[in-house]
């Protein structure tokens, strides 16, 4: 029996002798993990940094390991940061900590069932506080808008988890009693702010905050004013390029109303006044502020037109002064029909002037009054109709007036025309160089309708002067003077009026009997 435990104390003994430890590799196969360092201590979080040797070998794992005790190891907090193949040193950020707290961290290599540890640094986390923020001043104030922001200088040692600013009309914004807030990332540094759904003319208090683990705090409270919103304001431009069915306006807006001006153009009706409500069409031109051109089209020829233009907001639509026009073919290309006769035109300087004399009327015998019957009255040289044809009726100044004595009066011209007055008369000659050489310019050529070849006769403004003479109580001059009545009057019983001889150059100003039958020119308003 004794044998038998001699036998198995043997066996035992030979166990023993051959289990052997772990070898830790020495020299340049050494394993080793160095002191650890701290920085960015907060109040929960800490960064760590070690290093390690790893020899010939691959680590299966190397990372850290804290607590609050001395000697922190893998059974209680760590963190593990994998495999290594070569030397390196590394970090790592640790979180959920306790804030104001003391612990003891270290680094740790670990190669098959060997751990080896580095020596222990001490640290103690911060307590929160809560984090500074500024608030910047407000800037780009529209009716709707404008910009702020801030800049959290100090995260409070904790995570600034929220940050931005928020508004309200009573002063003291915070986000509990704020109209709104707005939310601009995390973490401390600069940040800007869009504030919207603003109203005009309100006086808003904003301010910057920032959120962590303590609580929200705010920066300085800045106030500002919406501006008041109003009407844009436009002018109207000069209508310009008229021809039968089109014509060009448009206009200027010069201020938006402290809003946005979304649509802009011109309107035009046919009655006056137009609007985009009772407009017969209108154009729209673009948004914003700034001088802007309007084609108006699908006019019809004869009619006078009014156009205004128009630009629109958030407060409403404004508009500009009235323009006036008659849609019609330019001067020289435009032929008036009135009365059963087809007058052309022609352009001379700035003016637009028939290029016949005025034909309208029933003929009366030239030894009767022209009166104020109702009835359009005119003579006709020799009582031949023939010649009121080609020389145009002879007129009293009255009748030609319809009997009123305000200069640039309509008269017996049609709409839009008018008797020209006498500083009108002396605008055209002027044009053709003075009342001395203009009469030249103005005569029909050769001897068709002048008895003798009309001295300077060159007609070459168009005006095409015939030479109808005289007429009432008597008569002459026919073929020899063109007598033109003018609107204006000189004293109770004479009137202005111009005449072409066809011994002369001249045009000569001068004034006469109203009760004179004299020929007529329509000039364009």
């Amino acid at each position: 029996m004794k044998r038998y435990f001699l036998l198995i104390a043997v066996i035992a003994g030979c166990c023993v002798s051959c289990f052997k430890e772990p070898a830790v590799p020495t020299g340049s196969s050494k394993i080793t993990a160095s002191a650890t360092t701290v920085d960015s201590i907060k109040a929960i979080s800490v960064t760590a940094h070690s290093s390690c040797t790893v020899g010939f070998s691959e680590i299966e794992e190397h990372g850290f390991c804290w607590g609050k005790g001395l000697n922190p190891d893998l059974s209680g907090n760590h963190k593990s940061l994998g495999g290594l193949a070569s030397n390196q040193s590394f970090s790592a950020s640790i979180t959920g900590l306790s804030e104001g707290t003391r612990y003891y961290i270290l680094s740790y290599v670990k190669k098959d069932e060997m751990i080896i540890y580095g020596s222990a640094k001490e640290f103690t986390t911060t307590n929160f506080g809560f984090p500074i923020v500024i608030t910047v001043s407000v800037t780009g104030i529209t009716i709707a808008s404008a910009m702020c922001g801030g800049n959290v200088t100090s995260d409070g040692n904790g995570t600034v988890s929220a940050r931005g600013v928020c508004w309200n009309t009573s002063g003291n914004p915070t986000l509990t009693n704020s109209i709104n807030h707005t939310l601009e990332g995390t973490g401390t540094g600069q940040f800007t702010s869009l504030i919207t759904g603003l109203t005009n003319g309100t006086t808003y208090y904003v301010a910057a905050y920032a959120m962590n683990e303590k609580g929200t705090s705010y920066g300085e409270i800045k106030q500002f004013i919406t501006p008041q919103l109003l009407p844009p304001q436009v002018t109207t431009a000069d209508v310009t390029n008229v021809t039968a069915t089109t014509a060009t306006c448009g206009g200027d807006v010069t201020s938006d109303g402290n809003g946005t001006v979304s649509a802009r153009g011109v309107c035009w009706n046919t009655s006056g006044n137009p609007t985009l409500t009772n407009s017969t069409g209108h154009t729209t031109d673009g948004t914003g502020k700034g001088a802007f051109a309007s084609q108006i089209t699908s006019l019809t020829s004869g009619i006078k037109y009014y156009v205004t233009a128009y630009a629109t907001n958030e407060k409403g639509t404004a508009y500009g002064s009235q323009r006036q026009f008659l849609a019609e073919n330019p001067c020289g290309q435009l032929v008036v029909t009135y009365g059963g006769k087809n007058y052309s035109t022609v352009q001379i300087g700035t003016q637009c002037w028939f290029k016949e004399n005025l034909n309208i009327g029933i003929k009366i015998d030239w030894n009767q009054q022209q009166t104020n019957n109702g009835i359009v009255e005119k003579y006709c040289y020799n009582n031949s109709e023939s010649n009121c044809d080609i020389y145009g009726g002879l007129y009293q100044w009255d009748e030609l007036m319809q009997y009123v004595i305000t200069e640039g009066a309509r008269g017996l011209c049609p709409d839009n025309w008018h008797i020209p007055t006498d500083t009108e008369w002396s605008t055209l000659t002027t044009y053709l160089g003075g009342d001395s050489v203009a009469g030249g310019k103005m005569k029909e050529t050769g001897t068709t309708h002048w008895e003798v070849e009309s001295a300077g006769a060159t007609n070459i403004s168009g005006f095409t002067a015939l030479p109808g003479g005289d007429c009432y109580n008597g008569q002459g001059y026919f073929g020899q003077v063109a007598n033109i009545w003018s609107s204006t009057q000189d004293g109770a019983i004479d009137a202005r009026f111009r005449y072409l001889r066809d011994d002369i150059d001249n045009v000569i100003r001068g004034d006469y009997y109203k009760y004179k039958g004299y020929s007529a020119r329509c000039l364009h308003d």
